[in-house]
């Protein structure tokens, strides 16, 4: 409401022109989709069973699959090197860091 303030878009809600349907659409499927991550993200770390690097891990993996649709969609065409540096190392930061619990957990089991 307050975007809709500042930017003036109120009336973007009763104007024909505007693809509302699309967005009701979209905006519901991307609703399911965010739910369904917590169903399934239980569902493999009943399988793991191990705890919070499970969790970083489903986090990393979250970052791979939107960073695959970024290149995929040429999101990325406009990134500087330094940027796309940053958060390149951000996700082998995450992705190790639960890859290691993961197998610190794993060995201490066995």
């Amino acid at each position: 409401m307050i975007l809709n303030s500042r930017n003036k878009s109120f009336s973007d809600y009763t104007n024909k022109q505007t693809p509302l349907a699309n967005n009701y659409f979209f905006a519901a499927l991307a609703g399911t989709i965010w739910f369904l991550q917590f169903f399934f993200y239980g569902m493999g770390e009943s399988k793991l069973g191990n705890g919070a690097s499970s969790w970083i891990l489903h986090m990393a993996f979250i970052i791979l699959i939107a960073n695959a649709w970024g290149i995929a969609l040429k999101e990325w065409s406009g990134v500087s090197k330094k940027d796309a540096r940053y958060y390149h190392r951000r996700y082998c930061h995450h992705y190790f860091i639960g890859s290691g619990c993961w197998l610190w957990k794993f060995n201490q089991v066995i």
